[in-house]
């Protein structure tokens, strides 16, 4: 038990030092450099302090569902007692968000190390599918093929109203903290309700389950 656990926490390990990484170089970037890479003078600390944390939070969310799929297919090799390839494929991710890290900060400052882990996420995802297909341990059932091309059609148009909201409700964003979260809190909202609907129209999931599923 201890031989298949140790693979497991290793990589665990592994993900949490690139966040501590991460943290390192960050302390690095000064804040000049974060302002040169927004492309505008801040009056205040407050707004460049808020500036940084935007570019670099929109940099890290492209990584989350990298960071998601690991969660999902890194299991297939531990369930048939795989734990040194999920470790090997972090190992080479974890060099990559390094490299990357020291090459991208010189250019982007701190949205260039969210950006390399970024990058290191998707290498990592995209290795753990490459190799379960190649060993034929992974595949899409005909639900999935049906399904996943009207996920991403409602995503997308979830995409399109949400920027449109966001053009709408830029006073109410630039304003004070209450219309901030006001404003937040209506765009996430509108986000759920139009996923929920068009994900109905284009016959992802039936109401009539999902009511079910709700009521138990």
């Amino acid at each position: 038990m201890a031989q298949l656990a140790a693979p497991v926490v290793a990589a665990e390990l592994g993900w949490m030092s690139m966040g501590v990484v991460d943290t390192i170089m960050v302390g690095h970037v000064s804040p000049a450099a974060m302002g040169a890479v927004r492309g505008v003078k801040d009056r205040d600390k407050k707004e460049a302090a808020e500036g940084a944390a935007a570019a670099a939070l929109a940099a890290y969310a492209a990584g989350l569902p990298a960071f998601v799929l690991i969660k999902v297919l890194a299991p297939a090799f531990f369930a048939r007692h795989d734990t040194a390839t999920p470790v090997k494929v972090a190992v080479m991710a974890m060099a990559l968000n390094l490299g990357l890290t020291l090459i991208l900060m010189q250019f982007l400052a701190h949205v260039g190390i969210a950006l390399a882990t970024t990058a290191a996420g998707w290498l990592n995802a995209l290795m753990l599918l490459a190799l379960l297909i190649r060993r034929r341990h992974f595949a899409f059932d005909l639900r999935a093929r049906r399904n996943l091309p009207r996920v991403g059609a409602a995503a997308l148009g979830m995409g399109v109203v949400l920027a449109g909201l966001r053009m709408a409700l830029a006073p109410m964003l630039a304003g004070p903290s209450v219309l901030q979260v006001a404003a937040l809190i209506g765009l996430v909202g509108a986000g759920l309700a139009v996923f929920a609907v068009l994900g109905l129209g284009l016959g992802i999931a039936d109401w009539r389950d999902l009511w079910g599923r709700l009521r138990r």
